[in-house]
C-alpha cells in the first residue's frame, strides 16, 4: 500500500469498539491504532450480558482473525487500512492517575503527534472517542478529537461503494454496443471493476454511449427490462432491474433516499420472477416494525391485522403495480381500483407478508424474500435473516441509510451499509446506491435538503 493513500492515523477508544465492533470499516485508507489499554478494556466488558458485551466479544473474535498466523503490531486490513497495536504504556502521570486507561490513552495520541511519527501518513492524528469528557481532556493539550458518528461520516462518505462506475471511454461504450459484451482482462480501463458493478460509458460531453455491467469476467450490454408492466425511468433503475431479475446473484441490495423507486422495482421483479415467469415459489416479504414518531401502542387482532399498519408501504406498492399499464381496472358500481388480491386471484397466495420476529431457525429455499427499510437492521439482525436463504432463493434488501429510526445505529453501522460494503468485492451479491428521484419533485427535494 503507498504511503501517499494514507489518510489520517485514528486512535480508538473503547467506547467506540463497545458501540460499534465494525467501526474499522468507518476509516478506509488509514492507520488506525489500537493501544493496549483499549484490549484490557475490552476484556472487562466482554463479560458483561448487554450490547456492549456482545459487540466486544464479537470485535476480540474478529480480531483474532486478523491476526491469526500472523506476528507483529502491525496488520492489513481489507478496506486499505493498517491496524496497529501499540503496546507502549508510557509516563501518564502528568495527566494524573497513572493507572487510568483514559490517560494513556490521552497520552498515546499525543506521543504520535508531537512527535509527527505517524507511521508514514501525511494525514491528521484524531482521537475518536464517545466519551465527551475524554475528547474535552484530549483538546485541551492540543490534540484533534472527535464523536465517532462524526469522525465515521467524516472518513467514509467519499469512499462509499455506489456500485455504479462512470467511464469516460466512447470507443469502450461503441463497442460494448455492437457486441453485446467485453472480456474484463482484454480491456485496461476495465481493469478493478468490481464483480456484478454497473458502468456508464459516456464520451467527453458526458453523453451515454452505453450501459454495462460485470458478470464473470465480463462486461455485459444491461438491456431494459418490463417488469409486470413497469419499465425503468432512468439508467439507475435500469442497472437495478438487471441486478434484480439475475438469477446468478443471491443477493442484491438497493440502497437510497425515499423516491427513487427501490421497493416498487424490487417489488416488480419479484412478482415478475414468482408469478409471470414461475422461476420461485413465493415472495415473502419482511419490513421492521419501527415508528416514525410515537407509536400507536397495542394493535388487536390476529398476526395479519397486526402487520397490516406496517405493511402498508408495501400493499400500497403491490396495488399500484397490478393496476399498471392497462391492468388498471375498476369496480362498475363505485368506480374504485380493485385490491390487488382480487387482481392476482389465486396467485396472491404466492406473496407472503411476514413478521420477522419469527424468521429465527427458518430455512426457505425457492423464495424470493424481499426486506425492505433494511437500514433499521443492526448487522447481527441482518446476518440472522441473511442465513435463512435456502437453494435457489434470492433475497432483496432495500431502504436508506439516511433514515435510520433505531437507537444505536447510523448511517454506517446499520446493517444494510454493512452488508453493501462488505459483499462489494463478492460474485454473489450486488449492490447499488440510487440517486434520482421519480416520485415526485417535492419528495426529491425533500430527500435532498432535509
Amino acid at each position: 500500500m503507498k504511503k501517499d493513500t494514507i489518510k489520517n492515523t485514528i486512535v480508538l477508544d473503547t467506547s467506540v469498539i463497545a458501540f460499534d465492533p465494525h467501526c474499522f470499516d468507518a476509516f478506509p485508507k488509514s492507520n488506525i491504532v489500537l493501544h493496549v489499554g483499549v484490549l484490557t478494556e475490552l476484556d472487562k466488558i466482554k463479560k458483561f450480558g448487554n450490547e456492549a458485551g456482545k459487540n466486544a466479544r464479537f470485535f476480540i473474535r474478529s480480531l483474532d482473525k486478523i491476526t491469526e498466523n500472523k506476528e507483529g503490531t502491525k496488520f492489513e486490513l481489507d478496506n486499505g487500512s493498517t491496524l496497529i497495536i501499540d503496546v507502549s504504556k508510557g509516563d501518564a502521570s502528568y495527566l494524573g492517575d497513572n493507572a487510568y486507561e483514559d490517560n494513556h490513552l490521552i497520552n498515546c495520541a499525543r506521543i504520535i503527534s508531537q512527535t509527527n511519527s505517524q507511521f508514514g501518513s501525511s494525514g491528521k492524528v484524531i482521537l475518536v472517542s464517545r466519551d465527551i469528557n475524554l475528547r474535552m481532556r484530549a483538546k485541551a493539550y492540543n490534540i484533534t478529537a472527535q464523536d465517532y458518528d462524526d469522525a465515521s461520516k467524516n472518513g467514509e462518505s467519499e469512499d462509499s461503494y455506489t456500485g455504479m462506475l462512470y467511464i469516460n471511454s466512447p470507443d469502450l461504450g461503441a463497442k460494448l454496443y455492437e457486441s453485446g459484451a467485453l472480456v474484463v482482462n482484454d480491456h485496461k480501463g476495465l481493469h478493478g471493476v468490481y464483480p456484478n458493478e454497473c458502468i456508464v460509458f459516456e464520451d467527453d460531453e458526458q453523453n451515454v454511449i452505453a450501459l454495462g455491467r460485470e458478470k464473470k469476467g465480463k462486461i455485459i450490454q444491461v438491456h431494459e427490462n418490463n417488469m409486470w408492466g413497469i419499465k425503468p425511468l432512468n439508467k439507475e433503475q435500469a442497472f437495478a432491474s438487471e441486478l434484480l431479475m439475475d438469477p446468478d446473484i443471491p443477493l442484491v441490495s438497493l440502497l437510497g433516499a425515499a423516491g427513487t423507486g427501490k421497493t416498487l422495482i424490487a417489488l416488480a421483479a419479484a412478482m415478475e420472477m414468482v408469478i409471470n415467469k414461475n422461476k420461485y415459489e413465493s415472495l415473502i416479504v419482511y419490513r421492521p416494525m419501527v415508528s416514525v414518531g410515537n407509536e400507536l401502542g397495542f394493535i388487536p387482532g390476529s398476526i395479519d391485522e397486526k402487520l397490516m399498519p406496517w405493511m402498508a408501504p408495501i400493499t400500497d406498492c403491490i396495488e399500484f403495480i397490478v393496476n399498471s399499464k392497462g391492468k388498471k381496472k375498476k369496480s362498475k358500481q363505485n368506480n374504485e381500483q380493485q385490491g390487488w388480491q382480487n387482481i392476482l386471484g389465486q396467485y396472491s397466495e404466492k406473496i407472503r407478508l411476514e413478521a420477522m420476529c419469527y424468521a429465527r431457525g427458518l430455512s426457505l429455499h425457492n423464495v424470493i424474500i424481499l426486506i425492505d427499510e433494511a437500514q433499521n437492521l443492526s448487522p447481527s439482525d441482518m446476518k440472522t435473516l441473511l442465513s435463512r436463504s435456502g437453494q435457489n432463493s434470492k433475497i432483496f434488501l432495500t431502504g436508506d441509510p439516511g433514515q435510520v429510526d433505531v437507537k444505536g445505529l447510523d448511517s454506517t453501522s446499520n446493517g444494510l451499509s454493512r452488508v453493501s460494503e462488505i459483499f462489494k468485492a463478492n460474485s454473489i451479491a450486488a449492490s447499488l446506491i440510487l440517486t434520482k428521484g421519480e416520485r415526485s419533485m417535492l419528495a426529491t427535494e425533500a430527500a435532498r435538503l432535509m
